[in-house]
């Protein structure tokens, strides 16, 4: 930072990063220990300090099973800025939530095909909401006109503590059939995931929280026999998700982001019980390039459901609830470069993204 003089003095040091290990064949059986530890501050690791122990049995009911099961444990504990509790385009400068959670998850996993699979486990969490200090803030926060700030905002947790702690069960099913043709991705894959919680003890909460998400890679002409280039390609997307119960809403869906709705940020779109996306891509080889560019439509909507979610954040934080973006993009490896513009504001953005978006 400037000193008195205007030239630059060093305030404070900060040391931080991971560290990370792992064993892949405990006791010559394959079974593998995962470990990680990660901080922005080294000198003050309680800060943020974020941790994962992960065990992994491979073969768990012998060798001799088709379907590969495998028995999963972790222990972890993470920090991460809510998309929830974040104002809109048209509000600035509200004061960030984090959401702190820590707990352990046990599944067991089957694998049908090299791509196709499925899990059933229990998970128990204790989750934290914090504010920019490190305080526990029981409810979200945004700056008035007056530069004063509102404190009266949804609340953060179920409990007026400002801690969670939620056991449930995960499912997870996924249906993949694709495959690669020059690069390019063809076949269709389907994924549905769902949590019911389990009250195990007084006013814990209960909700199920599902989501299915469908998406079809189609190759619009062969390939070519003389060139490696990857044949012409629509994808079509959609993914919709619903909440019955009283859960969180750190927990909600939210709209917006490279994952769901390109062109807006995680989140901006709103915070929803239920949430409906679609996408169309079409994928077009770049003879020059040999990879491919690519022109896309998203849509995005809280189906309505944003005012039944507890203090209805999307209201409070002046977000749209819905909202449409379309571009075009170039993939160059791993990299994919994007123009986008947004239904909201008729603005376009340019966008550096790596891996593939569906």
């Amino acid at each position: 930072a400037p000193d008195e003089n205007g030239r630059p003095d060093l305030v404070s040091a900060r040391p931080g990063g991971s560290v990370f290990f792992e064993h892949r064949n405990l006791d010559s059986w394959g079974r593998q220990l995962f470990g990680s530890i990660s901080t922005a501050n080294f000198l003050e690791p309680q800060e943020d300090l974020g941790f994962k122990l992960e065990y992994n049995h491979p073969y768990c009911r012998g060798d001799n099973d088709a379907d590969k099961t495998s028995l999963r444990a972790a222990i972890f504990n993470s920090r991460k800025l809510s998309p929830v509790f974040t104002g809109g385009p048209l509000l600035q400068d509200v004061p960030g939530v984090w959401v702190d959670r820590a707990g352990l998850k046990t599944a067991v996993c089957q694998n049908f095909s090299r791509q196709s699979k499925c899990s059933m486990g229990v998970v128990f969490e204790e989750v934290t909401t914090r504010d920019d200090s490190g305080t526990v803030c029981v409810s979200g926060a945004k700056q008035l006109p007056n530069g004063a700030v509102s404190l009266d905002g949804p609340r953060t947790t179920l409990s007026e503590s400002g801690t969670d702690r939620v056991v449930f069960l995960q499912g997870n099913a996924t249906r993949d059939t694709t495959k690669f043709i020059n690069g390019t991705q063809i076949g269709a894959r389907d994924i549905y995931q769902v949590e019911q919680s389990v009250p195990f003890w007084p006013k814990s909460p209960i909700f199920n929280r599902s989501k299915v998400e469908l998406t079809r890679f189609m190759q619009v002409l062969p390939e070519s026999q003389k060139s490696n280039l990857p044949p012409p390609v629509v994808v079509l997307h959609a993914r919709i998700g619903h909440i019955l119960g009283n859960c969180a809403a750190y927990d909600a869906f939210a709209l917006g982001g490279p994952h769901s709705c390109r062109g807006y940020t995680v989140g901006e779109l709103g915070a929803a019980r239920s949430l409906l996306e679609t996408a169309v891509e079409v994928r077009l080889p770049v003879p020059v390039l040999k990879t491919h560019s690519f022109l896309f439509w998203e849509q995005c909507s809280d189906l309505a459901s944003s005012s039944t979610l507890s203090g209805n954040p999307t209201e409070f934080y002046r977000r749209a609830g819905q909202g449409s973006t379309f571009g075009v993009g170039l993939k160059l490896g791993p990299v994919r470069a994007e123009w986008c513009a947004d239904s909201n504001s008729g603005k376009g953005s340019t966008f550096i993204r790596f891996g593939e978006r569906f």
